[in-house]
């Protein structure tokens, strides 16, 4: 270590303490910064954390923030930036604070499952050229999953999404853009949506997209009337509402236009739409199955098991035993 006199050493300190780094220190006294550490330890002054050096340096201007820069295409509403905007609309968040010295300005997800996470930082990439941070959350509990997180540090980012309206859990509402943008587009956003709040039941039958946000959530269902797709939206416990897809004819268009990004939800819709093979069919088709019917029936079996086993709807096997048939009639 160089020697250096205790006046020096003084300096050293007052320097310190006004705000300068211990680098900046150094260069002014031509001192290497190891012998500028030590004279602060010698003077017993606390090392600042790293962050709190970052900090200082921003409020002093000896550090400045360099904008990661963005594609100018990444200004244009495409499939990928509409599906970043529809998990926005859920699970997504975004954090800006451009409060000095604490600026903050990142987007991200995070969620159970691996495959959405990648879907969301895949579609980052592509808008914005820009890779994702992912990181894996640890597990407080052993009973709890595993969180997978993906963000992105950017003020640019953030200031392009924000430039589409506020997406905050009771106010988010669909921009205006996609009502008018082509059906592609309009899938991709409730894609985006769904894999964020929907749910699927193959024994309830439906599709079920959940919100704090009543009106948001009646935008969604506007978008969806728009498909071609029917929806109702109900009330539920905790002040949140259900806005429920059910028939046909609308699940099958659900699955066929906008469907899910996580495999595991695609693959019960897949099994939803397939549980509705008999149901709506010609009556010649169904009738091939009432011996089945009569033989389960008189087995004790009920209605319930009767359907699950065939594979055809309760009201179906209902209608077999409960109603006259019509011999001019094709449905079942």
């Amino acid at each position: 270590m160089q020697k250096i006199s205790k006046q020096k050493s003084k300096l050293i300190a007052k320097l310190y303490k006004i705000g300068e780094s211990s680098i900046s220190i150094a260069k002014k006294l031509k001192i290497p910064v190891r012998t500028t550490i030590t004279h602060l330890h010698y003077n017993k002054l606390r090392i600042r954390t790293q962050k709190e050096a970052v900090l200082l340096a921003l409020k002093k201007n000896r550090l400045k923030v360099r904008l990661r820069q963005i594609p100018k295409k990444s200004k244009l509403l495409t499939e990928a930036k509409a599906y970043i905007l529809g998990v926005l609309c859920g699970d997504g968040w975004i954090y800006y604070n451009n409060m000095s010295p604490k600026q903050t300005y990142q987007v991200g997800l995070d969620a159970t499952d691996k495959d959405f996470v990648n879907k969301f930082s895949n579609c980052l990439y592509t808008v914005y050229g820009l890779n994702a941070k992912r990181t894996k959350r640890k597990k407080r509990n052993a009973n709890w999953q595993i969180i997978f997180v993906s963000k992105i540090c950017s003020k640019k980012v953030c200031d392009d999404l924000l430039s589409y309206g506020v997406f905050k859990t009771k106010i988010w509402r669909i921009p205006k853009v996609i009502f008018n943008s082509k059906s592609s587009i309009q899938c991709s956003f409730l894609k985006g949506f769904f894999d964020s709040e929907g749910s699927v039941s193959k024994n309830d039958k439906r599709i079920t997209g959940t919100s704090s946000n009543f009106d948001g959530l009646s935008d969604v269902k506007k978008l969806l009337t728009m498909l071609n797709i029917d929806s109702k939206i109900t009330s539920s416990k905790n002040t949140y509402y259900n806005l429920n897809i059910t028939g046909r004819r609308s699940i099958e268009t659900f699955l066929n236009l906008v469907s899910f990004s996580i495999k595991r939800k695609n693959k019960t819709l897949k099994a939803l739409v397939k549980s509705y093979k008999f149901y709506m069919t010609l009556k010649r088709d169904v009738d091939k199955l009432v011996p089945k019917i009569k033989y389960f029936k008189a087995s004790n079996h009920t209605y319930e098991e009767i359907s699950k086993i065939l594979n055809i709807s309760i009201g179906t096997v209902w209608r077999r035993f409960n109603t006259p048939r019509d011999p001019t009639r094709l449905s079942p």
